[in-house]
């Protein structure tokens, strides 16, 4: 995933039907400290009526946003709209309102599905990738039909893999109050200045950042040995057969990880069971990948 940026963010097509991650405690303290600088404390008044001092004003917000950037991200699914700014040409105002998955379990009110951890192959990964810059319920629709008949055909030997799922859950749109935010990208903003909105999500992102890590190809572990008798129903499904290496070695997690770097991985492996040394340089892409998904 990227972080907002001002083209990106005053592009209306780009905006369209996508969905983003919204880091809410930080999205909030910029967009207060914009309306302070636009307003003072002049028409920021609590309910009864009392107005703080400037001054005031800015010491809670750098402590909110301070707290924010040191705390990890709280992360929620948004759809943006551009709001018609009168204050600057170079400045665009975004307006986010929070949307959910329906993962409940059916006769379970304790449980919920994990999202894009349960996904089941690389086919489901791209269809459901493919919805998070087409969230409509036509585009899910087309998907889950076409899941529906490939369900259909599995032969008992897979029943296991109903447990994960294929098919995208009703996306509901949260626009009671608190589940709408604004934005403003600014043309001049520095880089490392986050909005808290962010785009180009992909399925190790979600499992990341919404599903907590649950995985299940690797139940969290983000290796697992596909060699021998060790691969399971989970690596078969992802292409990996027994045959292709031997007992004890493990390969990076294609679902929670990223299919792109489990392939680099794998041809890895190969050259490493030849020669028999191990590749420092796709260790540190495994070690970059989970840092950036913030498991370390």
């Amino acid at each position: 995933m990227r972080p907002m940026n001002f083209d990106t963010a005053s592009n209306a097509k780009f905006l369209q039907d996508q969905l983003f991650f919204l880091d809410i405690p930080l999205a909030a303290a910029r967009y207060m400290r914009k309306l302070v600088n636009f307003a003072g404390n002049i028409n920021i008044r609590s309910q009864g009526g009392l107005a703080l001092p400037a001054e005031l004003w800015y010491m809670i917000l750098e402590e909110m946003e301070e707290e924010a950037e040191r705390n990890p991200p709280r992360f929620c699914f948004a759809k943006a709209t551009i709001v018609p700014s009168l204050s600057s040409p170079t400045e665009t105002i975004l307006r986010c309102v929070r949307h959910e998955f329906d993962l409940q379990v059916p006769g379970r009110s304790d449980l919920e599905y994990a999202l894009a951890g349960n996904l089941r192959n690389p086919a489901s990964i791209a269809h459901f990738e493919y919805f998070l810059q087409n969230a409509t319920p036509e585009v899910a629709a087309k998907i889950n039909e076409a899941s529906d008949k490939v369900l259909a055909k599995l032969e008992d030997e897979y029943e296991p893999i109903h447990e994960s799922i294929a098919k995208i859950p009703k996306l509901n749109k949260l626009s009671s109050l608190g589940n709408v935010f604004y934005i403003l990208q600014a043309q001049d903003a520095p880089q490392e200045k986050k909005s808290g909105l962010y785009y180009d999500i992909d399925v190790p992102d979600v499992i990341a950042r919404i599903d907590r890590g649950s995985c299940w190809v690797c139940s969290g572990r983000f290796i697992g040995c596909i060699g021998g008798r060790c691969a399971g129903l989970a690596m078969e499904m992802f292409g990996f057969d027994r045959e292709q290496l031997g007992c004890g070695f493990s390969l990076v997690c294609p679902l929670c990880v990223g299919i792109d770097l489990s392939d680099d991985h794998l041809d890895s492996l190969h050259r490493q069971e030849r020669i028999g040394e191990s590749d420092e340089e796709i260790e540190q892409r495994i070690k970059a990948r989970l840092s950036e998904l913030g498991y370390n």
